[in-house]
């Protein structure tokens, strides 16, 4: 979450500091990046926020996010909206963890593009002014598997519940046991552990395992290759060594064979059919996490600072494994989503506009409908914290539709009281995680804002959540 955005009280004379930093991760400073055209350093954060009209105008700009309906694809909720107060950015974000960690990587379609660390403010001159980001991401450290090893490929993989629209297609008719099909396009063999039905050549439900035909590590047998077995042909597998290697062997086609011939003296030994091997030898395979979320807060200071309809403020929230929407028709029954909701808010006291960072837990419930509907989502977000003070008070996410695109896109109307000062706002958010053993969504990303009715007080913010 965001958690180095102290607070500024800013006005003319301020001397000011600014940092972005990821969920238990330290603050980094206001950092400037070259803008990369020869022209001068872009302005430290404090450089931009020295006085009080660009506070000022920061916080207008956080007013016309705050109300703005947030778009989906990748989550965005900024200033910038069309006639209908639709949010007209879309900001983008990937992931790839490097040697010193996250790496995160930010594109607003043709309007600007950024590079940096998950735990700093990293800044850029673009056209017309500056641009600053800063943003988080829960991406893990690649992982690291041994394949081979002697793994004949007979191993089942558990799917958890399969359901409607999986993209798994099973052959249609049969028993419930030995159905062929595939997963993420690879062929083989599904089996039920208990409550599964096929429907139309898809799982309707059930808890299921797959068995590959290509195990990892598999390579094809070909015709100039040395074999050898060591046993009889059993279970589609066919223990021996390939080109001197101890493994397995496995028929891929609808018959397969071995025999031996005897040339001039020469006795080989051949596989007739479709074959691969899966060796004995043990390989290390690394994989990265391909199942993260990714959010972040951006600002664009135009060098115009009088000009306050140039300022930009917005918030986004992405991830690397949207939840297919096909899925989502045949998911039912309700879950909890509990996480870190965090952003930053500006406040107007006594002549000085204040900027700083708040955070708080988010949880959210969707009740996914039955086959008349896709469902509702709802929330709130309490234990709230800014300035070191935890606030009374809570902010309801009302209840939005789940959408029928975009990862069951929603969106919806944010209020509440905090402080005894009242809000209202919008909110948005859309699924990601697929291959839960329930079925349902992993996880639910999002942005948030709100604005006091006394005018007084804006916030944006994003939120993560994980089902429990």
């Amino acid at each position: 979450m965001f958690t180095g955005w102290p607070s500024l009280v800013l006005a003319t004379t301020a001397s000011v500091s600014l940092a972005l930093s990821a969920c238990g991760g330290g603050g980094g400073g206001g950092s400037t990046t070259p803008p990369g055209d020869g022209s001068t350093m872009s302005p430290s954060i404090e450089e931009t926020f020295a006085d009080s009209t660009k506070a000022a105008n920061l916080a207008v700009a956080m007013r016309s996010a705050a109300r703005a309906l947030p778009r989906p694809g990748s989550v965005t909720q900024s200033s910038n909206v069309d006639n209908n107060n639709t949010t007209t950015d879309r900001v983008q974000i990937t992931a790839e963890y490097g040697a010193g960690g996250p790496v995160l990587s930010v594109r607003n379609g043709a309007a600007w593009s950024i590079t940096g660390e998950d735990d700093d403010v990293v800044s850029k001159r673009i056209a017309g002014g500056t641009l600053y980001v800063g943003a988080y991401s829960d991406i893990e450290p690649p992982s690291t598997r041994q394949v081979g090893g002697g793994d004949d490929g007979t191993q089942d993989i558990p799917l958890g519940t399969m359901i409607l629209g999986a993209g798994v297609t099973i052959s249609a008719g049969g028993g419930i046991a030995g159905q062929r099909g595939a997963l993420d396009g690879e062929p083989g063999t599904f089996n039920c552990t208990g409550g599964c039905a096929v429907s139309g050549g898809t799982t309707t439900r059930g808890m299921w395992t797959f068995t590959p035909d290509r195990p990892p590590g598999a390579v094809d047998v070909s015709s100039s290759d040395a074999v050898a077995w060591s046993g009889s042909f059993n279970r589609d597998r066919l223990p021996g060594t390939r080109n001197g290697q101890q493994g397995y062997f496995r028929c891929l086609s609808q018959s397969c064979g071995h025999s031996t011939s005897t040339v001039s003296g020469r006795t080989r030994m051949m596989l007739s059919g479709v074959w691969i091997f899966v060796s004995s030898t043990t390989t290390t395979v690394t994989e990265p996490d391909d199942d993260y979320l990714a959010l972040g807060i951006w600002l664009v200071v135009p060098d115009n600072a009088a000009s306050a309809a140039d300022y930009v403020f917005g918030a986004f929230a992405d991830g690397n494994d949207p939840f297919l929407q096909s899925n989502l028709a045949a998911v039912a029954g309700t879950a909890t989503y509990d996480g870190d909701a965090s952003g930053v808010y500006s406040e107007k006291s006594a002549g000085t506009t204040e900027i700083g960072n708040f955070e708080g837990d988010i949880r959210l419930m969707a009740d996914f409908g039955d086959a008349n509907g896709l469902g509702t989502i709802s929330g709130s977000v309490t234990n709230i914290e800014a300035g070191g003070d935890t606030l009374s008070g809570m902010l309801h996410l009302g209840s939005a539709d789940i959408g029928a695109q975009n990862s069951g896109f929603f969106r919806g109307q944010a209020s509440g009281t905090v402080e005894q000062r009242g809000y209202t706002g919008q909110w948005g958010g859309q699924f990601f995680g697929n291959g839960e053993p329930d079925g349902r969504p992993g996880s639910v990303a999002g942005t948030f804002g709100g604005y006091s009715t006394d005018d007084a007080v804006n916030f944006v913010g994003v939120f993560d959540a994980h089902k429990q």
